[in-house]
């Protein structure tokens, strides 16, 4: 009896404690208080955002991620995809892809009997293997390696059913890339996605698809000339295979997922300072061969693994993605103007991300600006890479969420589909403060930034109505970041996300924006572009 009656008795309070996360999450939040409201800007930027016309409209998958195949690669994936924190973590950030690729995807074979992951990769492997983003920027992408001596490895169907459950119970759509690198009689050998893609519709996986990884650096990587004319035909190829399974002949497939350009060179695509290896070239052609995709994908980094913070906090920097956004777009607007542009793979540092940098709060300002950006210059989809294991994890140690964990929860929240133009009105503008502008996930209005500047910044709206502003602000080199002031953490049970309590602004007046900061001010306002 007295059993029954202690049972009772923790079920009620669990019974409580659910309730009352439940209704914490119900309730409007709690406005908060910040002294550095009253401060007095440096500056002070005017902004106009234009309210009657659209942009662009991104994806409802827009803001995606990415666990490297090279997970498998290493043996068990660990942490598991089972794991009850991974999920309930990564479902906070639901409703996008979850993208399976990277470099070891173009050494992955599909063995389903496999009862264990062989060979066994060693860290003198991994350091043999390098990384596409690099030919980017280095000037001499010419082969280093060879295919043989790069082992290839198997996925068993224990951890192909585990990739798309995780997927499922994370509520994300599987794109899953697919090895372009095994090959006979001149094209892509399609045998073993075959055996993958009969395992799959047994269990009804669904998903879209990718074939290769930076093929344009094949060269460096693996000795491999595959020239763009030639990916176009084994894509048509794999479009060929899918339309005989009933479950992904309406799959996307996107491609080719060249790596960024190099900005450094200058001249017409037709100059003789390119050859068919760099990443515009090679995407031109693989278009110009009439390459049926269903979304045209490329990949951006920043810098390198040794990049520093006055690297990560240079204007220049960040500058640089928009003229690379700006080509690649030209050059499907050229070639193929009614598809969508991904950028399948993107973080601040290719690589594994910079040390010390990358999963820090510094890298939270190129990560925000970098969500502004793609919007606002045609992108429809950006996967970021990655979820766990290296430097640009959005999960670190012990799955504890980094700083970039929380800017995507905020986007995620805040941000709607479609994106408006905001642009600085003054004479002089040095880009310290960087304004974007959407409609919000409620048809209102989400104005978010960053500034990158040591210093107090003011942000002029001139618009006449009430704001909640979100701002997050660390130290630069801090693994954990505050939203006005308060600690961003996970529930350590549930993995449940903390309220977050925005400070009421008024928007006809300056807002001052803290140094080193990222801000989101969701305006309790509806523009006639967000209103229909």
């Amino acid at each position: 009896m007295v059993a029954c009656i202690v049972f009772y008795l923790l079920m009620m309070l669990y019974v409580q404690r659910l309730s009352g996360l439940k209704q914490a999450n119900r309730d409007p939040p709690a406005v908060a208080y910040v002294p550095w409201l009253s401060t007095k800007p440096e500056h002070v930027f005017n902004f106009h955002i234009a309210q009657n016309q659209v942009l662009h409209k991104i994806d409802k998958r827009f803001l995606s991620f990415a666990i490297d195949t090279n997970q498998i690669r290493k043996g068990p994936i660990h942490p598991s995809l089972w794991d009850t924190k991974l999920r309930r973590s990564m479902r906070h950030l639901s409703g996008g892809y979850i993208r399976f690729g990277g470099t070891a995807a173009d050494l992955l074979v599909f063995s389903p009997s496999l009862n264990h992951i062989s060979p066994l990769i060693t860290p003198a492997d991994d350091k043999i293997m390098g990384d596409g983003g690099e030919c980017s920027f280095t000037l001499d992408c010419h082969p280093s390696l060879s295919l043989e001596s790069v082992k290839k490895f198997s996925m068993n169907a224990d951890n192909w059913k585990a990739i798309n459950l995780f997927a499922k119970a994370i509520d994300m759509r599987l794109l899953f890339d697919l090895n372009v690198l095994l090959r006979g009689n001149g094209g892509w050998n399609s045998s073993n996605a075959e055996l993958l893609l009969d395992f799959a519709f047994a269990y009804h996986y669904n998903m879209d698809f990718e074939l290769g990884n930076e093929p344009n650096s094949f060269k460096k990587l693996f000795g491999v000339n595959l020239p763009a004319q030639n990916l176009s035909a084994d894509y048509a190829a794999l479009r060929t295979l899918l339309n005989r399974y009933t479950l992904y002949n309406s799959s996307f497939l996107v491609g080719p997922s060249v790596t960024n350009p190099r900005m450094s060179d200058v001249g017409s695509l037709n100059s003789a300072v390119y050859d068919t290896m760099k990443p515009d070239v090679y995407l031109a052609n693989f278009l110009q061969a009439g390459a049926d995709v269903d979304a045209v994908t490329w990949h951006h980094y920043y810098l390198g693994p040794e990049a520093t913070t006055e690297d990560y906090l240079d204007v220049n920097t960040f500058n640089s993605f928009i003229s690379n956004c700006r080509r690649m777009v030209d050059i499907v607007k050229i070639n193929s103007p009614l598809k969508p542009i991904w950028i399948g793979e993107t973080g601040s540092s290719y690589g594994g991300g910079a040390p010390g940098l990358s999963d820090r709060f510094v890298a939270s300002l190129l990560w925000t600006d970098k969500l502004g950006v793609a919007a606002r210059e045609g992108i429809s989809v950006i996967i970021r890479q990655s979820v766990y294991s290296g430097h640009y994890a959005l999960l670190g140690e012990e799955l504890s969420p980094n700083p970039d964990y929380w800017i995507s929860i905020l986007h995620k929240r805040l941000v709607g589909k479609r994106v408006l133009n905001a642009t600085c009105t003054d004479a002089v503008y040095d880009h310290t403060l960087r304004v974007y502008a959407h409609c919000a996930v409620d048809s209102k209005l989400t104005v978010f930034g960053v500034n990158i500047a040591n210093a107090f910044l003011g942000l002029s709206l001139k618009i006449n109505a009430t704001a909640n502003l979100y701002s997050v602000s660390s130290s630069l080199d801090s693994s954990v970041v505050y939203l006005n002031g308060e600690l961003l953490i996970l529930d350590p049970d549930y993995q449940e996300l903390p309220d977050f309590h925005p400070v009421l602004v008024n928007t006809s007046d300056p807002i001052p924006i803290p140094p080193y900061s990222v801000f989101f001010l969701h305006v309790d306002l509806t523009l006639p572009a967000c209103g229909n």
